[in-house]
């Protein structure tokens, strides 16, 4: 199974205007979900994603996100495009337990 690490800003501000003076800094705005946490509004560079992203797994790679000082096992769910463009706009990442259990 192919496995890619990123790192992660947390307290991004929300919303349309926020989100692209991110996006013009070269980072992607995200956020991070699953079982037995809050959903948290991320920051990750859009050169490390696109690279993650271009592995033989494609959508499917488990990336392992450092925010902060803790890591999560994550998969991409929803990843949104711009029409024209195709640059990453916003991507969800969903916590997985690697381990199946």
């Amino acid at each position: 199974m192919s496995e890619v690490t990123l790192r992660a800003e947390t307290g991004r501000t929300t919303g349309t205007r926020p989100s692209r003076r991110l996006r013009r800094t070269g980072r992607v705005p995200a956020i991070l979900y699953g079982p037995g946490a809050d959903a948290v509004s991320i920051a990750v560079d859009a050169r490390e994603l696109r690279n993650a992203l271009s592995t033989e797994a494609g959508l499917n790679v488990v990336i392992r996100l450092q925010v902060g000082n803790d890591t999560h096992s994550t998969q991409a769910r929803e990843l949104q495009r711009h029409p024209t463009k195709d640059d990453i706009l916003h991507l969800d990442f969903v916590k997985i337990d690697p381990t199946g259990s």
